[in-house]
């Protein structure tokens, strides 16, 4: 009995101590190496300022995969692939002699494949006739990585709009507030594209009609390296505590909501994703009342173990050239809707 006592006391010691050299000698999370290498961040910020210092169609469509995505600032503002963008282009640079950018702020998302880049940016735009333009834009674009040369997969540019007159901010001034501080990133459980394009669209469908703050609040996370630009606020959404505030300001009426998703383009490496989309959305009240929204939305979005949560995202109205007014809703789309 003695010796079984003995043996069961040395047992438990070894199983103690084989616990706390475990816990001591336990590897810290694993982290995603192949997120954000300084290579990477730099190529696509060189490409940034190139691209924003174009004002040459032929030399800006390089930037551009031939089944790119861009939502501009001027109705309608949506282009897809190159024979929309290609006319698009040569619009916005009509008598434009000259394009100066000031990037006052760029933060970069990559996984070597995919990479996203949301930037604040002030352009001095010099006409053939000699007037100077100031223009302030929001700026997210995706590219894709493919046979060694990074492409624009996905553009939004976008400007805030006063919601009680509809006019555009056009000259700014925007808020800036930095480099992101970006937490460590936990491998993703990787999935194939096809899969990965249908948790995207999943994510957006309950994102976009999420009628309580907790419920939008858990489509992001988990941790505080987020930036929304949203439609109206000159200075963009950082940290969860600032998303929560904009929640509670937007959707504190909000008894339901339903929407529309006219529009959408998502690509995926099964890493990260993006998605641009166009919404339209019924928003009941408490009171009964109906309001209605229509706009563009982007994200980019990393897979974090199992979940989707995006690390950029922007909302947009189009702006009509003839009144100088965003385009805010679109009520013929829930004609018959109850």
């Amino acid at each position: 009995m003695d010796h079984k006592r003995k043996l069961l006391e040395i047992g438990a010691i070894v199983l103690v101590v084989g616990a706390i050299m475990g816990s001591a000698c336990a590897a810290p999370p694993a982290i995603d190496p192949s997120f954000n290498r300084p290579e990477d961040v730099a190529r696509i910020t060189a490409s940034e300022t190139a691209l924003d210092k174009s004002a040459d169609v032929a030399r800006a469509l390089e930037f551009y995969a031939p089944d790119a995505v861009a939502v501009t600032i001027w109705a309608p503002g949506w282009q897809a692939g190159s024979d929309q963008l290609r006319p698009a282009l040569a619009s916005r640079f009509r008598g434009v002699k000259t394009v100066e950018p000031h990037i006052d702020e760029i933060n970069v998302a990559t996984d070597g494949t995919l990479a996203c880049a949301a930037s604040v940016v002030r352009f001095d735009i010099e006409r053939q006739d000699g007037r100077h333009q100031a223009l302030a834009v929001r700026e997210l674009d995706a590219w894709r990585k493919s046979g060694g040369r990074w492409r624009i997969i996905q553009q939004h540019l976008s400007v805030p709009v006063d919601m009680a007159s509809g006019r555009p901010l056009l000259a700014g001034p925007l808020g800036v507030a930095g480099p992101l501080a970006w937490a460590p990133v936990v491998p993703a459980i990787v999935q194939s594209p096809a899969a990965a394009k249908a948790e995207i669209r999943h994510w957006l469908e309950v994102n976009a009609v999420t009628p309580t703050v907790q419920q939008a609040m858990d489509t992001y996370g988990p941790s505080d390296d987020i930036i929304l630009f949203d439609v109206s606020a000159p200075k963009e959404h950082r940290g969860l505590a600032d998303l929560r505030s904009y929640f509670n300001a937007v959707l504190g009426a909000a008894s339901s909501l339903e929407y529309k998703l006219p529009a959408l383009r998502i690509d995926s490496d099964g890493r990260m994703g993006v998605q641009i989309s166009r919404l339209d959305l019924k928003i009941t009240a408490h009171d009964g009342t109906n309001q209605f929204m229509s706009f563009r939305q982007s994200d980019c979005l990393r897979r974090i173990g199992r979940h989707w949560y995006p690390v950029f995202e922007m909302g947009s109205f189009p702006i009509d050239a003839v009144t100088g007014k965003a385009i805010m809703a679109h009520p013929e789309a829930f004609a018959g809707s109850k």
